[in-house]
């Protein structure tokens, strides 16, 4: 490797041309250009991509746990739960927040570069980087309102449950209390 992953990135539209050029599949031109920046990747920086992804994903989990007892602290049901205290919830997601935080401020020209590669590859297989960009965070909220919704729906039985009441009743509070 004798260029670095900045210039190679400044000659990547060009040589995405040029293999168009040569007839190659973009399929095939994504697969190859996928593994020429993991080439130009440090282990260190595939690593620390990896555990930004995977400290996302513990967000969403702890920040699920941390909904539901507060749903369910707001009906005073306190019994849900005394295996996993929210207060622990609490901490630890704040400290994943700070690690996400110190992740993407130690590492931010790799990051930078990610997503200057994916939209210079978009651009030169004439796909709009910003429709899908836009695409995937409508996906994400449509699955986080999804999952909340569900989330609402088993506190609703729970306190359906708790309260002897019918579950539309029960379903009424919870919306009653998110929107209080």
């Amino acid at each position: 490797m004798n260029q670095t992953r900045k210039n190679w990135l400044k000659n990547l539209n060009a040589e995405i041309m040029e293999l168009r050029y040569n007839g190659l599949k973009d399929s095939a031109i994504k697969r190859n250009m996928h593994k020429k920046f993991r080439e130009y990747s440090s282990m260190t920086e595939l690593f620390v991509g990896f555990l930004f992804f995977m400290v996302l994903l513990n967000l969403a989990g702890f920040g699920l746990h941390i909904g539901y007892a507060i749903l369910m602290w707001e009906v005073d049901i306190y019994e849900f739960s005394t295996n996993f205290s929210p207060y622990i919830s609490m901490v630890i997601f704040g400290i994943l927040c700070i690690v996400l935080v110190g992740l993407f401020v130690f590492w931010i020209q790799f990051f930078a570069d990610f997503l200057k590669f994916y939209k210079t590859l978009n651009d030169a297989l004439e796909e709009q980087f910003y429709l899908k960009v836009i695409k995937a965070f409508l996906i994400l909220g449509f699955i986080g309102f999804v999952i909340f919704m569900i989330m609402v729906f088993f506190v609703g039985m729970q306190i359906s449950e708790v309260y002897g009441m019918p579950l539309g009743r029960g379903l009424y509070e919870v919306l009653g209390e998110i929107f209080d």
